[in-house]
């Protein structure tokens, strides 16, 4: 049977799955529909499956349960810049959604050791996938090939994977779902509202009663139940919902009537298109992927912003739409601001404090205004609540460290290693005899303490690492000797700052914060980059830094910054409600 490109490869480690079985001497491939091209399927001969269990680094994986819906996430990705950054922000997400099977597709000739390392340290259900697009339909540039839509040969093999692993007649619950790796996803889209009850569950939006702001508080109480069916997971046939910053619009959204029906689209690209939907603005249930396996996206004849519709209108039709997130409204009520509710509903903990950078201090358009560093005034007001709320001879132990809200974190960088010697403890921080770097496993006895001092949280006075994109490299670091101590700073940009650094290199104890109360970023007569320089030279010298991440060699910071939108459709009446929030 001929194929397009190299064929496909597979690895996986879905072990809380249950592949299906096949008839002793059958063909487990399913058959190509009358007259279509093999080939518009991705329908070579089947490759051996590879199973292995996922040992963990970062966190235990997300709870199982034998009740709820898989959530299928298929995810394509090629090999970038921004790659690495943008796998792991989903990789943060994602282990946070019970009962998840990552399906990620490499467009590449092989597995690369960068994407199968990552998700072997997930402690994700995981299954890697790979298919190289041809080079004649690969994108050239930052031009859009019409003649193939990005993505659709890795779609359409892990649509090929689940048909090959459950039988066509399966009762596995799951739900499959479209997840582009540069997209950022909320947690309320997976979750699925269940009772609870027990001491030591998370109420969501305990009000603080004192004046620096919120705190959210760990709690008993009962979860409320509204809204159990305006998740993913209770997909029957597909599901659709609104997508923000797509289409030169806000948000482009199904529009649905008063008797929660779709008749339409809130777009103003081609409203006409079958499903004028975005990829990932719609999961379709596990057993109709199944059950018409003749549904596949269109590799050719497909104008940009058809593929949706390709696979779509071989499975259901306009009528069949089920509108999740408050029927595609997700109206904001005015009275909540959106960073209150936003803290409230995460389950962390947290204090919600403000201050307002007047006016003549704060950024003109995209200009960066040398008399303040942006962010000045909040990361001090931080550094005041710490002081007043901690007594300067606290016994406290912490570490502070000041995050920016568009950067890329890997949970390596927060994770601690700590004595392990029960049965069922996680050993961290275990040099893996292959090479890839650190692996935890579950195991009795005495972890090992290598590597226990790289992390943030063994930070004893100022620890420092890499961040990468920052001052025009693939990264800035501190310089360290081969006696491990910071001597210098790889950077272009002005190298004898006296910290040479980005805001997120760098971490202080929590007690030395206390202790040198004079310590605070400069507002005035600082200029651009030396900001962390005034904060760090009332704390440290450069004696006193702490290398982490492999002698500052291992990057697990990434400066990536989330993308402006062009809302150039937006001038445009009828289409996005204000009321909603984006």
């Amino acid at each position: 049977m001929p194929t397009l490109g190299p064929r496909p490869g597979y690895f996986s480690s879905p072990h809380h799955l249950s592949p299906g079985s096949t008839d002793e001497g059958s063909d487990p491939r399913r058959d190509v529909p009358p007259g279509a091209d093999p080939r518009e399927y991705c329908m070579s001969d089947r490759d051996i499956v590879e199973v292995v269990r996922t040992e963990y680094v970062y966190t235990r994986p997300p709870p199982w349960s034998d009740t709820l819906p898989t959530i299928h996430v298929v995810t394509p990705t090629y090999s970038r810049p921004v790659q690495k950054a943008e796998l792991t922000r989903m990789a943060n997400t994602l282990l946070h959604v019970p009962n998840l099977h990552w399906l990620v597709v490499e467009d590449a000739p092989r597995r690369t050791p960068l994407t199968a390392r990552l998700l072997r340290d997930t402690g994700l259900n995981y299954t890697h996938l790979h298919v190289e697009t041809p080079r004649n339909y690969k994108l050239r540039g930052d031009a859009r090939d019409p003649r193939i839509p990005r993505g659709t040969m890795q779609r359409n093999l892990a649509l090929r994977w689940l048909r090959e692993t459950f039988p066509r007649n399966s009762s596995q619950p799951g739900v499959v779902y479209f997840a582009d790796d540069d997209n950022t996803y909320s947690l309320e889209l997976f979750e699925e509202v269940r009772k609870a009850g027990g001491a030591g569950e998370w109420r969501r939006g305990v009000e603080d009663a004192g004046g620096c702001g919120a705190t959210g508080r760990r709690s008993g109480g009962t979860a409320v139940q509204k809204g159990a069916m305006q998740r993913m997971r209770s997909t029957r046939r597909v599901s659709v919902w609104p997508v923000a910053f797509v289409g030169g619009l806000r948000y482009e959204a199904p529009r649905v009537n008063s008797a929660g029906k779709v008749v339409g689209w809130k777009t103003v690209f081609d409203p006409h298109r079958p499903f004028a939907i975005d990829m990932a603005g719609f999961a379709v249930n596990l057993r109709l992927i199944l059950q018409r396996n003749q549904a596949y996206f269109k590799l050719r004849g497909v104008k940009g912003g058809y593929q949706e519709s390709s696979l779509l209108r071989e499975l259901v039709t306009l009528n069949d739409l089920e509108p999740k997130a408050a029927n595609c409204t997700k109206d904001a009520p005015r009275r909540t601001p959106l960073t209150t509710r936003l803290l409230r509903d995460t389950g962390l903990n947290y204090t919600h404090l403000h201050v307002e950078t007047p006016r003549n201090y704060k950024l003109r358009g995209d200009a960066r205004d040398p008399r303040i560093p942006r962010g000045t005034m909040q990361r001090n007001l931080a550094l005041r609540w710490l002081r007043e709320t901690f007594p300067r001879n606290s016994s406290q132990p912490g570490v502070v460290y000041f995050a920016d809200d568009d950067n890329t974190y890997s949970l390596e960088l927060f994770e601690e290693v700590r004595k392990a010697g029960g049965a069922g403890e996680w050993r961290r921080g275990v040099e893996d005899a292959g090479g890839c770097g650190a692996t935890g496993r579950r195991s009795g006895g005495t972890a090992v303490q290598k590597g226990a001092m790289q992390r943030m949280r063994s930070t004893r006075r100022v620890s420092v690492w890499p961040v990468a994109f920052v001052g025009g490299l693939r990264y800035e670091a501190p310089r360290v000797n081969s006696a491990g101590k910071v001597v210098g700073w790889k950077t272009v940009f002005d190298p004898h700052r006296p910290f040479a650094i980005d805001m997120a290199g760098f971490a202080v104890n929590l007690r030395l914060i206390l202790q040198r109360n004079q310590a605070y970023f400069k507002l005035r007569g600082v200029k651009g980059g030396y900001q962390e320089s005034s904060l760090l030279r009332e704390l440290v010298t450069l004696n006193d830094l702490e290398p982490k991440a492999a002698n500052c060699t291992k990057i697990l910071v990434w400066h990536t910054r989330t993308e402006k939108p062009v809302l150039v459709n937006e001038g445009k009446k009828g289409f996005t409600d204000p009321s909603v929030e984006i």
